[in-house]
């Protein structure tokens, strides 16, 4: 099972990196960049690899976290998880717009780590302090419409700002947009829904970290993860051989973050809006006051 989960996962692995770059090059994609500031159709990807190669095996939805089971208590998980997730965007955020630094200087990425050690600590002291206690359970969870309208507020955030600086402009839309549906959702999706679902499967979960049982699945995903945001500048097609190592660093302990959010949940509505929301706002902050 651990050879072929690992087998199937390297050869899906290359096969995108070698189709994504090739469609990185073609007029398309320029032509969404210049029209939507992001490579949509590319970004859909994330999407459609895992679903693919889900229907083709004909292997269950719900266990690649595609279920909507549980969603009041996923959906409040999420929004949990982003406000503890700002402690490493507010790091961040401060050091490059008080000091300006880079979202990739050293001091800025260890602040990031750290910042997710901390996060991931404290959400899930809170989720089982709240279980024990009877406070949050996936019987008892605050009502899907309250909490829909809590996302809606926040995503607002950015809006809002960029209206008080007169910076609200088409580019800030098409970035929340893009980091709420396509780096929240499908990252997701592909990361922890199919990726650290079929290592699952090969390696188990013989680990536990406050009542969440996991194993290698988690940690080889979150590696793969930050090993291929290392190489988002990389693109042979185009003869552009730049790696940026810190950037793996500090998405790394954010795949920690979110994959032991998956193992907690096994939905995407948790993953997905946690991941979405917190680099929408947290991004689109960034913009609007040009960080």
């Amino acid at each position: 099972m651990k050879s072929k989960s690992v087998l199937e996962i390297s050869s899906v692995l290359v096969l995108r990196c070698i189709f994504g770059w090739w469609l990185l090059t073609t007029g398309f994609i320029a032509f969404q960049i210049d029209l939507f500031y992001y490579p949509y159709s590319a970004g859909l990807l994330h999407f459609g690899i895992p679903l693919f190669i889900i229907f083709i095996t004909r292997r269950d939805l719900k266990d690649y976290t595609f279920t909507l089971k549980n969603a009041e208590y996923n959906l409040e998980v999420s929004i949990n998880a982003y406000l503890v997730g700002m402690i490493p965007w507010g790091i961040g955020l401060s050091l490059m717009w008080i000091f300006g630094m880079t979202l990739f200087d050293l001091p800025t990425v260890l602040g990031l780590s750290a910042g997710y050690v901390v996060a991931t600590y404290l959400l899930f002291r809170f989720l089982r302090k709240w279980e024990r206690t009877g406070k949050l359970t996936e019987e008892n969870a605050p009502s899907l419409r309250k909490n829909l309208l809590v996302v809606f507020v926040l995503l607002l955030i950015p809006v809002f700002l960029g209206g008080y600086f007169g910076q609200l402009t088409a580019q800030l839309v098409s970035l929340i947009v893009w980091q709420l549906v396509i780096s929240g959702f499908g990252e997701e999706a592909f990361w922890r829904g199919y990726v650290q679902t079929r290592l699952n499967e090969g390696f188990g979960k013989p680990f536990e970290f406050m009542g969440v049982s996991f194993g290698w699945g988690l940690i080889l995903t979150s590696f793969l993860f930050g090993l291929f945001h290392v190489l988002n500048p990389f693109n042979p097609f185009v003869g552009s051989f730049e790696i940026n190592i810190l950037w793996g660093v500090f998405t790394f302990f954010g795949g920690l973050f979110l994959g032991l959010i998956r193992e907690k949940t096994g939905s995407l509505i948790a993953t997905g809006l946690a991941h979405g929301l917190l680099d929408a706002v947290g991004e689109g902050i960034g913009l609007v006051l040009g960080l």
